[in-house]
């Protein structure tokens, strides 16, 4: 499913509510050249993958805001392309995770949402928080795809449960849990 619909929907909150983020974020990269960083990787990104980077390529200067006001949604700051692949690079070299995972977003400090690029596994698309200090080396699957991700976010921001206050990101989890549990992958007991 395409997200590029979704995205443009998401951009409506972002511009009307002023997000820092959002004003900082890069135009986007092509498929060619998506595909030329990442050949040596051996990763099958979902179509939706190389949409969100043609839509965006992620913040220039990160050093210089908050974590909050890098913030688009919950665990959602974007950092460019190239940069993704410098942390798939070294989490590989540290064995922090399998290596058919790529990240897509990050939280700013230390976590980061991957993307199962594995195209003959079961949970190919599959969206994991990666939190080495909530979860160890233990991946945490939240959404069966960066399409459900998108529908969830833009939910919270149409029910008041996220917004932007002077550009930085907020959440108002009265509102916003009950959208969570909706959309996320539930533990089996």
């Amino acid at each position: 499913m395409s997200v590029t619909p979704v995205l443009k929907k998401l951009e409506h909150f972002f511009v009307t509510q002023q997000s820092i983020a959002f004003s900082l974020l890069q135009d986007g990269i092509s498929r060619a050249e998506i595909d030329e960083i990442k050949k040596a990787l051996n990763l099958s990104f979902p179509p939706e993958v190389y949409e969100l980077f043609e839509w965006k390529n992620g913040m220039r200067d990160l050093s210089k805001i908050t974590i909050g006001a890098s913030l688009l949604f919950r665990w959602g700051a974007m950092v460019p392309f190239d940069q993704f692949i410098e942390v798939y690079h070294a989490s590989q070299k540290a064995k922090s995770y399998p290596n058919h995972y790529f990240p897509i977003f990050t939280n700013g400090g230390g976590d980061y949402i991957l993307v199962n690029c594995n195209k003959d596994d079961a949970f190919y698309g599959y969206l994991y928080w990666h939190s080495p200090a909530l979860y160890g080396t233990e991946l945490d699957a939240r959404y069966t795809s960066l399409s459900t991700l998108l529908e969830c976010v833009l939910e919270c921001f149409e029910a008041g449960g996220y917004y932007f206050e002077s550009g930085i990101f907020e959440e108002d989890s009265d509102l916003s849990d009950p959208i969570l549990d909706k959309y996320e992958l539930q533990e089996e007991e």
